[in-house]
């Protein structure tokens, strides 16, 4: 059986009542201390840390922003070629895009051989470039570029450059058998 040690009790009484003495005080003096909050220094760091992340992230989007009138671009001469050539297909007739260097703009025409139509017709689509794009006509260094679908669905073909300011490029090539049109970045 075990003694009963009235000194060690004692100890052990004593050791836990200046534990929570101490825990007690600590709370305290952190909840009544003159230094809970943030000094000048510490928040003018913090600013500085939140202010050069807006900067950073501010000059990642403008830097897209160019890409993505690119994309846009490259996006709607494209659509407008697959509707010239799905159009050419299901109407029996041929469409026309015409692209003006010179005007800075591209147009869609359909063939206006039938004697219902005037000779002078009036684009279905009509649409100038961006400012900032340049657009080449990579298989032919005409000032005016014909691209002709035909109702088999194929086309005269080519490949079309579209160039930003910053240097980055995008193709449309267009596939002389099948008149399928594909925007890449690399040919």
């Amino acid at each position: 059986m075990r003694k009963y040690n009235l000194a060690t009790d004692l100890h052990r009484k004593t050791q836990r009542k200046s534990l929570n003495f101490k825990i007690c005080n600590l709370q305290s003096a952190i909840c009544n201390s003159e230094k809970a909050g943030f000094t000048l220094i510490e928040l003018l760091i913090v600013l500085f840390i939140i202010g050069m992340v807006v900067g950073l992230v501010g000059i990642i989007i403008n830097r897209d922003i160019g890409n993505l009138e690119l994309n846009t671009f490259a996006k709607e001469i494209s659509a407008s070629m697959r509707y010239a050539r799905s159009h050419a297909v299901a109407e029996k007739k041929r469409y026309f895009l015409i692209i003006w260097k010179k005007n800075r703009a591209y147009g869609l025409y359909v063939d206006g051989h039938d004697k219902t139509q005037k000779e002078d017709i009036s684009p279905i689509i009509y649409k100038t470039f961006p400012e900032r794009l340049s657009v080449n006509f990579k298989d032919g260094d005409e000032e005016n570029v014909r691209i002709v679908f035909f109702p088999q669905g194929d086309s005269t073909g080519g490949r079309i450059e579209i160039k930003n300011e910053k240097g980055s490029t995008l193709f449309i090539l267009i596939n002389k058998i099948t008149g399928r049109v594909i925007v890449t970045p690399r040919v």
